[in-house]
């Protein structure tokens, strides 16, 4: 790995005014992606053997902090594409950040890729993230569901001495089957890690866009005084 870093100062900063708030804010939004998509590989990886009751809980958690992130991400987007000035500071991006920053607004302004985002990714931040269903008319129809199905009906509670060592797995299960049944709409007779992983690969490569697109942009802002 190779970083290299730049300085600045918040006088400078704060000398752009609304500008550098809205940067400031894309800078957040980057953070928070990367330590979402961060802990979703760690949990994929380091954690399969060490604590596998976690992993499918603590997985899906990364999945929907990124989609909620990215939720918000989007939304300052929105406030850059609208902004000519800032429209033009990205002309002159590198071809991978303004070949990012196109696909972004797709999804903004294609009729089809903006119902999927909203689908695939607006419920999630809406229903089960930072609001664990606020109705309890997803929670109910989950269980009901899985109440129904000898497969999918036993359930676990897990305890210990210390607090990371306890585990709720009647939670997993019903966020699992809220995500990937009522959310995602992955059908009874799929195949559901296959399809759960393409969904939440769709969630990532947005990311990709996002970050390809606002580094670059968020360099050049501060570095060049674009």
């Amino acid at each position: 790995m190779v970083t290299s870093t730049i300085y600045t100062t918040f006088e400078k900063l704060t000398a752009r005014d609304d500008e550098a708030v809205l940067f400031v804010k894309l800078m957040m939004a980057f953070n928070d992606l990367a330590l979402a998509n961060e802990g979703l590989s760690i949990f994929k990886s380091q954690y399969v053997t060490k604590r596998s009751d976690k992993n499918r809980g603590a997985a899906m958690y990364f999945v929907r902090l990124q989609a909620s992130h990215l939720y918000e991400a989007m939304e300052i987007v929105d406030v850059i594409a609208a902004n000519q000035r800032l429209r033009n500071v990205i002309s002159g991006c590198s071809e991978k950040a303004k070949v990012a920053f196109q696909r972004l607004l797709n999804i903004r302004q294609d009729k089809n890729q903006k119902q999927k985002f909203e689908q695939w990714v607006g419920r999630l931040r809406n229903n089960l993230t930072f609001h664990y269903d606020e109705s309890g008319d997803l929670i109910k129809k989950a269980m009901a569901k899985r109440a129904k199905n000898p497969s999918g009906n036993p359930t676990s509670i897990m305890w210990g001495t210390e607090t990371y060592s306890w585990r709720f797995a009647v939670a997993d299960d019903v966020v699992d089957s809220i995500v990937c049944r009522e959310i995602w709409k992955i059908p009874d007779k799929a195949d559901l890690r296959a399809e759960a992983d393409a969904a939440a690969d769709y969630g990532h490569q947005i990311f990709v866009h996002f970050a390809d697109f606002a580094s670059d942009l968020i360099v050049r802002y501060v570095r060049d005084g674009a």
